[in-house]
C-alpha cells in the first residue's frame, strides 16, 4: 500500500504539466517514434466521435515532412491540412501540429523545431517514445528533449511492450507522467488516455 501510494503521487505530481482541456497540441520526438499514426488515431476519435473540428500543421524541419499518410486520412476525414505557416487562420477546436522526427543533439536542426513551436505556441507538448525501445534508449531520448520541456509522454508500439517497470522508470526518473498512448497500425483502435492506477495494476501484476 505505501509503495501504490508513492508512486501514485509521483504520476498525479507529472500529471499536473498535463493541460486537462488541450486545443493546440504538438506531438515530438525522434524519427521512428510513431508520431503520424497516433496523431492519425487521434483526430479520427476527436473528428468522429467527439464531433470537434480539427486542423493538422504538416510543417517541414530541416527536412520535409514526408508524413503523406497523416495528410491523406485527414483529407479523407474533411480536416483541413495546413504545409505553412498561417497564424491568420480562424481557430479549431483541436490543432494538431506534426513535425519531422530529428535527433535533438543537432543544435541546428533543434533550433528549427523551437521556432517552429514557438510559432504554434502549443498548449499541451508531448514527447512521443516507442515503448518496444529498450528501456536505455528511452531514458536518452527523454534526457535529451528535456530542454523543451514536454508537457506529457505519448507511448507508441504499446503492443510491442511488455513492461510496466519500464515505463515507470521513464515517469519516476522524467518528472513526466504518462498523457496516453498508442497501439497497433489500426486507426482508430488502440490510442487510449491512461492513468497512474492502470499502470501501477499492471506493474503489481508482474511482482
Amino acid at each position: 500500500l505505501q509503495l501504490g501510494a508513492a508512486l501514485l503521487a509521483a504520476w498525479d505530481k507529472g500529471t499536473k504539466r498535463i493541460p486537462k482541456t488541450p486545443r493546440r497540441i504538438a506531438l515530438i520526438g525522434a524519427a521512428g517514434s510513431g508520431k503520424s499514426i497516433a496523431t492519425a488515431k487521434w483526430i479520427t476519435i476527436e473528428s468522429l466521435r467527439h464531433r470537434q473540428d480539427c486542423r493538422i500543421w504538416c510543417l517541414d524541419g530541416i527536412v520535409a515532412n514526408s508524413a503523406e499518410f497523416l495528410s491523406q486520412h485527414a483529407e479523407l476525414l474533411g480536416i483541413p491540412v495546413e504545409t505553412t505557416w498561417n497564424p491568420g487562420l480562424p481557430p479549431c477546436s483541436r490543432e494538431f501540429l506534426d513535425l519531422p522526427g530529428w535527433n535533438p543533439t543537432d543544435p541546428d536542426v533543434s533550433d528549427r523545431m523551437a521556432n517552429l513551436l514557438d510559432r504554434f505556441e502549443p498548449d499541451c507538448l508531448l514527447l512521443t517514445l516507442n515503448a518496444a525501445y529498450e528501456a536505455s534508449i528511452l531514458q536518452n531520448q527523454v534526457k535529451q528533449f528535456m530542454p523543451f520541456r514536454p508537457h506529457g509522454l505519448l507511448l507508441t508500439h504499446l503492443d510491442e511492450c511488455q513492461s510496466p517497470s519500464k515505463i515507470w522508470d521513464l515517469v519516476l526518473a522524467s518528472g513526466i507522467a504518462v498523457f496516453g498512448t498508442s497501439s497497433g497500425r489500426f486507426i482508430p483502435g488502440g490510442f487510449e488516455r491512461t492513468g497512474g492506477e492502470a499502470w501501477m495494476e499492471r506493474l503489481f501484476e508482474q511482482v
